[in-house]
């Protein structure tokens, strides 16, 4: 093999080198899949990965912004000027390095000559001139053309920069050129992996990109001085007086329709004489097939006063009180199986089920062909996109501006730019950039950058028109007019060659101070663009996936050379209103949002964790309060970051940043280990009343005999209640069934004697993780404990749990087995093999058998809600 002509310039950080040095290891399966967060040198990584391989490369971006910084790295970073020429940009002319998007490579395989793809992400209004390539199907004939270019060039190493991309349409075209060009190796480069994706999605993100051998965490980086210390906070305001007038009505719809459904007594009788009811033996596939429509029927006739049969109650294990009221819920859990769910019996109410369809639909209380008493999809927008958020984004402006000064460099993301609104009715860029220009005359510098709107200051006109010069920009490359017939803001509208070139300008004005206040959408500024300078980031997109969310927040926690003493805020919008407490849309987004986020929490220890739990503060009315004092000390936030990563929480120095499953205790209370305490109790009794006795300490054998026994059982109740006696044992012992039963699998590679298993107990909330675990296999065990402890579904097996002894009752726990273990029956075996080694006895139940199906719904007795068991949750904690 020839030597590599590219040869780095610069120092490894530890995780960079930590990374190269086990580079043989990761790339076993020739794919080498990289997780790091923004700012951890991904870019300059991938090159190295590509210097030390030294094939010939294809190197695939999102967007030209990311493109280009690929080739300037490689550039200034690695290559000397002379050999600038191994560079290529075009798939047509490939060179040893050649590097596009992926909507060029589908733009090729469609015989488009078309690398125009998201130069400037597409804002929401302006996607049609952007959507060829994207739903265009590729010509095969194109494709191989394309393929043959390649192989000319002997190019055998893919590269994948922010793969999570592969989620659009361009996976298509990628999935072809893998087939058939057949790379030697390929390098998966991401911040955001799609965990939040399908199974179907991820399946494909992980057949192409491979397992996941590396994740660079944030907590990582702020720790090595490569991101900085940062904060989020939710800053909630109020619904102003037109959206709380369609609250009020959608809430008057509701009750309306609750009253009709109680009081309807002809619905009430004829679903009194529904078969599950009367023949319920011969209807148990329909009710596990929809146990909620069933219990919501039992709940409805209940409450009016009818008798629901002892058989069908049995079924679930359950009692008449452990019906559930007929709620909001349940009133959606039987509209939707009453009204879109077709059943023979149906024939005698089709008049009822067309007047409540009807009905529902009249209210709004519909969205497609569901019913939705909580609120539709337009419903939500609405909410979500309130009015009132533009006060929040006044209220925040101003306490960042007052705080910061001529130091502020402030980003505000949207969702739309909403030119053709003038009355400020809609959130949006321009609505937003009305509103502050409004609000603040003096103290801020606003700018707008969008993909097809540019908006600065006339006062700094003046400077953009020297940089287009200093640049070699022609002054008729640009056109400037007022915009709306402002005098004091100018539109910027380049040629469409030259965009790239401008909003780099407006970066660099943003940087030098000349603009304090950026507003633009996040399908801009979300991923790809840089400004280190960002200090304060304000997210008014109603966006709450894992990858979009983060790449957002991406933006402001990088360090910034020229203010090393920099600290961020993240501010997230959320409209709130405590009279509508199933309304609350804005929070349920924010809490999916912030699970994918690890820093300090506001509370206690101050631990690195995710989880909305770590910032929300409701306060005794009700009402959910932004916590202004901690927002205002930004050197409290650095002094949190600097106490948990260097100082940790116990004796022991931290480990870092583990992500694991968070439970209630009260999920696996009733498995701790208590048998025959009672037992030991009574023969102790017997032995001293014995030995109280002096006739009986003649019987010196006897005596002995009696103490081995009592030593024997004691010891082995000793053995076993030190192992499952405490919540936190039991769960541990779950967590070596669920791992060693996967690593007898094949499933788990790594060795389980270097498995660092942690079961840690904070007032009742378990949190479980594996230290030493790669990622895809740490993702794995979290995968299956969760399937465990969570509310049965409809899994394959079920491991059966009695306990005979507790209180003189009987009581039953059921536990599903995770999916990636009940294919295969063996491993299902060895699971419960290992299950009665480690906590005690137990049934395995095949549900897809006649009596199986009847134990499942025993199982789900969670339709009941008084008998419901909480649901874990995914969470990172450094430790």
């Amino acid at each position: 093999m020839t030597k590599s002509i590219l040869h780095f310039n610069g120092v490894w950080r530890s995780y960079q080198k930590r990374i190269l040095d086990d580079l043989d290891f990761h790339l076993r399966d020739s794919k080498l899949h990289i997780v790091a967060a923004p700012g951890a040198g991904k870019t300059t990584l991938g090159i190295e990965v590509i210097s030390r391989l030294n094939r010939a490369s294809l190197i695939l971006c999102p967007t030209n912004t990311i493109k280009n910084q690929w080739k300037e790295r490689i550039q200034t970073s690695f290559l000397q000027k002379k050999d600038f020429g191994i560079v290529s940009t075009d798939i047509h002319n490939p060179s040893f390095l050649t590097i596009v998007t992926y909507q060029a490579l589908l733009a090729a395989f469609c015989g488009h000559n078309d690398d125009e793809s998201e130069d400037c992400q597409p804002d929401k209004e302006d996607r049609k001139e952007y959507a060829i390539t994207n739903s265009s199907r590729f010509q095969m004939e194109k494709a191989e053309e394309i393929i043959g270019i390649l192989q000319s060039a002997n190019v055998s190493l893919l590269c994948f920069d922010e793969a999570h991309h592969l989620r659009k349409e361009w996976w298509k075209a990628l999935s072809y050129l893998v087939e058939h060009l057949k790379p030697a190796q390929t390098v998966s480069l991401t911040a955001t992996p799609p965990y939040d994706a399908d199974i179907n999605e991820w399946n494909r993100y992980q057949a192409l990109c491979g397992d996941i051998d590396e994740v660079i965490s944030i907590p990582e980086l702020v720790k090595n001085g490569d991101l900085c210390p940062h904060q989020d906070f939710i800053h909630f305001s109020k619904l102003h007086p037109h959206e709380l007038e369609l609250l009020k009505n959608h809430k008057r719809n509701v009750n309306v329709l609750m009253e009709k459904l109680r009081e309807d007594a002809r619905l009430h009788e004829l679903l009194s004489q529904m078969h599950f009811l009367q023949d319920t033996d011969n209807e148990i596939e329909a009710i596990l097939e929809k146990p909620d429509f069933f219990v919501s029927i039992a709940s409805l006739l209940n409450e009016n006063g009818y008798t629901i049969p002892r058989h069908f109650l049995d079924l679930f294990d359950a009692t008449a009180r452990d019906i559930p009221k007929f709620d909001i819920k349940q009133a959606t859990a039987f509209l939707n199986g009453f009204i879109f769910v077709k059943r023979e019996e149906w024939k005698d109410m089709q008049a009822i089920r067309s007047e409540y369809h009807s009905l529902t639909k009249q209210m709004g209380l519909t969205d497609g062909k569901k019913v939705v008493l909580d609120g539709n999809a337009k419903f939500y927008r609405q909410i979500a996109n309130s009015i009132g958020k533009l006060d929040s984004i006044v209220s925040i402006v101003d306490l960042e501006s007052n705080l910061l000064k001529e130091n502020l460099r402030m980003v505000i993301l949207t969702d739309y730019i909403r030119k053709n609104c003038p009355d400020c009715s809609m959130l949006g860029v321009v609505p937003i950039w009305r509103k502050l220009k409004t609000e603040f005359q003096e103290n801020i510098s606003l700018a707008v950058l969008c993909g097809s709107l540019i908006l600065l200051p006339a006062s700094i006109v003046g400077k953009f028109q020297h940089l287009l010069s200093d640049n070699g920009i022609s002054n008729d490359a640009v056109s400037l007019e007022n915009f709306e017939g402002d005098e004091n803001y100018i539109q910027i509208t380049p040629k469409k060659s030259i965009r790239n070139h401008i909003v780099s300008l407006v970066t660099e004005l943003f940087n030098n101070g000349d603009l304090t206040v950026l507003v633009g959408t996040q399908a801009l500024l979300g991923e790809g663009w840089d400004a280190p300078s960002i200090n304060s980031l304000i997210l008014s997109s109603t966006v709450s996936s894992y990858m979009l969310s983060n790449q957002m927040r991406g933006r402001a926690i990088r360090i910034d050379a020229n203010h090393p003493d920099k600290v961020s805020n993240i501010w997230h919008l959320a409209t709130y209103d405590p009279s509508f407490e199933t309304m609350n849309y804005d929070l349920s987004q924010i809490i999916s949002r912030f699970e994918g986020f690890e820093a300090p929490s506001y509370f206690g220890k101050h631990q690195i964790t995710s989880g909305i739990e770590r910032v929300w503060i409701p306060i005794k009315s009700g009402i959910l309060q932004t916590n202004l004092s901690l927002a205002k000390n930004r050197e409290l936030t650095r002094q949190w970051w600097n106490d948990a990563l260097y100082i940790g929480y116990s004796n022991k120095p931290p480990i870092g940043l583990s992500s694991g499953v968070q439970t209630n205790s009260l999920t696996i209370k009733s498995l701790r280990y208590t048998g025959y305490l009672h037992y030991i109790w009574i023969l102790i009794f017997v032995l001293l009343s014995f030995l109280r006795r002096p006739q009986h300490i003649r019987s010196f054998g006897l005596v002995v005999v009696g103490l081995v026994v009592v030593a024997l059982l004691m010891g082995i109740v000793a053995f076993k209640y030190i192992r499952t006696g405490t919540v936190e044992g039991v769960l541990k012992q779950i967590s070596i069934v669920i791992l060693e039963t996967l690593s007898t699998q094949g499933l788990i590679k790594t060795s389980l004697k270097q498995v660092g298993l942690r079961v840690t107990n904070d007032l009742g909330t378990m949190f479980v993780s594996c230290a030493n675990l790669p990622a895809e296999e740490n993702n794995l065990f979290i995968q299956c404990l969760q399937e465990f402890l969570d509310p049965v579904e409809n899994p394959r097996y079920l491991l059966v749990r009695h306990e005979r002894f507790r209180n003189l009752a009987n009581q039953t726990d059921y536990f599903a087995i995770p999916s990636v273990i009940s294919p295969n029956k063996k491993s299902v075996e060895i699971f419960k093999k290992l299950w009665r080694t480690y906590i005690g006895k137990c049934d395995i139940v095949y549900t897809r058998s006649a009596e199986g199906r009847k134990i499942l719904l025993k199982a789900r007795k969670y339709a009941f809600s008084a008998i419901k068991r909480d649901v874990s949750k995914r969470v990172s904690k450094w430790l």
